[in-house]
């Protein structure tokens, strides 16, 4: 009976290990910076060179650090980055954004007014991609 328990103890922890979501820390990072003009955008190229989860840092926005800003993951069509329904997030400065999961391929991150800003507003920060 004990060995029983043991084993199922021992199997029940190993499909949990196995099923567990890797996290992104043998990822990439792709410096960012740029300056986002007045109900404009700025993006930025990216490659996954495998599948995997993709995060932004966003550490410094100039001059309001607390600028209402909206940031996507797309493609890059005819110079254009079109953003990818379901990868649209705020932007928060000095908060990591997890994007999840995407396939390996070509991207792009695009930072953008979202209406509200008042001056251009210049960024630095960090995407972590596979």
């Amino acid at each position: 009976m004990l060995l029983r328990c043991v084993a199922t103890l021992g199997l029940a922890g190993l499909l949990s290990v196995g099923c567990s979501i890797a996290t992104p820390s043998n990822n990439r990072r792709t410096d960012i910076a740029g300056t986002i003009p007045l109900l404009g955008s700025q993006y930025t190229e990216f490659s996954n060179k495998n599948n995997g989860e993709v995060q932004v840092t966003v550490s410094t926005l100039v001059p309001t650090p607390s600028a209402s800003l909206g940031m996507a993951i797309g493609q890059v069509q005819n110079g254009t980055c079109l953003q990818i329904t379901g990868y649209i997030r705020p932007l928060v400065a000095n908060r990591t954004q997890e994007f999840g999961y995407l396939n390996k391929g070509n991207f792009c991150l695009l930072l953008f007014d979202t209406g509200v800003m008042t001056v251009d507003t210049a960024f630095t920060g960090q995407i972590s991609h596979p």
